[in-house]
């Protein structure tokens, strides 16, 4: 059975900076696409699924790109955007440039699922390709199970953690207080 996992980034840094990485990390949709920042190979393309999971295993460390995303600056106004309502969560590149040249971006937290894993080797990379900034990356999974952390990263490095071992190495103690830090992390519980 598959999980889904949900992660939160929040950029830290300077504005410009932050802006550009934004711009070339989501589609023409506003959609985050983890081809842009690590690319499955062309030959993948199109093969079996098989060979594309283990490759996305290895390069991004889940099963599947990015889904259910909530990316800032989805300024959807039904009286001004002229494309259908279903399309509200996507967001609109036109006004997302427009605010970036009058500095006027909200750009955090990026929030999306994958499908079996924690996309890890994703955020790595942007740390690493992006070593001006510091990456804030909390994961939890769908069950709230006590497999979630939170992750500081900046030039490719951990600078701070927090998170959960192996459920099958912790006690029942420890399990309830990973599952509770994964509700926290979801906004369901007040932060203790």
């Amino acid at each position: 059975m598959s999980s889904r996992t949900t992660s939160i980034c929040t950029i830290i840094g300077a504005d410009t900076e932050r802006s550009t990485l934004y711009s070339t990390i989501v589609d023409d949709m506003g959609c985050l696409d983890f081809n842009y920042i690590v690319p499955m190979p062309a030959s993948l393309q199109g093969a079996d699924n098989e060979q594309q999971r283990q490759w996305m295993i290895k390069h991004w460390g889940a099963e599947s790109n990015a889904f259910d995303h909530w990316i800032p600056y989805r300024a959807y106004n039904q009286k001004v955007d002229n494309f259908p309502v279903e399309m509200e969560t996507f967001i609109n590149i036109r006004r997302f440039e427009s605010a970036g040249e009058s500095h006027d971006l909200s750009l955090e937290p990026i929030e999306f699922k994958t499908i079996n894993g924690f996309p890890a080797e994703i955020f790595f990379k942007l740390s690493e390709q992006n070593p001006a900034l510091t990456f804030e990356v909390s994961f939890f999974d769908d069950r709230f199970s006590c497999w979630c952390g939170k992750y500081y990263l900046k030039g490719g490095e951990v600078i701070q953690s927090k998170v959960a071992s192996h459920p099958l190495l912790m006690t029942k103690d420890q399990c309830q207080y990973w599952e509770n830090y994964a509700q926290e992390l979801a906004g369901l519980r007040p932060v203790a």
